[in-house]
Order: structure tokens, then C-alpha cells, then sequence
């Protein structure tokens, strides 16, 4: 899931409560992102969406792991 940090319709907590009912569901935060995607976000967005969907072969790099612990 995808989620911005500030979303004043669904607060944070409740995305981090729907990820919990979602099996393999994970959750990804940004700060200073409200309801929509933000232009400036759009390439990390794209990217973090794609890194979620690869298969699970392997374990993320140390610069992946950074990344989600940084977002939330």
C-alpha cells in the first residue's frame, strides 16, 4: 500500500490497520504527501511500486531496506 503521511480522508493509522489485514500486504509512507501523488514524488512513486512487485527471490539491498525504513 501506498499512503501519504499527511492524507487529511484516511489518517495513517487506518492504512497501517488495512495493511495489517491484507496477507504479504506491505505499507509505504511519505511524508508531506496528503490524499494525491504529488508530481515531484511521481518517478520515486513508480519506483517503489515496481521494487514491491518484483518476486521476492531476493533480498533487498541495503540502499531498498534505507528507503522503506526512511518512508515508514
Amino acid at each position: 500500500m501506498i499512503h501519504g503521511q499527511d492524507d487529511p480522508w484516511i489518517r495513517l493509522h487506518a492504512a497501517r490497520t488495512l495493511t495489517r489485514t491484507i496477507p504479504d500486504a506491505r505499507l509505504i509512507t511519505y511524508p508531506d504527501m496528503g490524499h494525491e501523488f504529488p508530481q515531484h514524488l511521481w518517478a520515486t512513486i513508480a519506483r517503489d511500486v515496481w521494487e514491491a512487485t518484483q518476486p521476492a527471490a531476493s533480498a533487498p539491498t541495503p540502499e531498498q531496506e534505507q528507503r522503506r525504513t526512511l518512508r515508514g
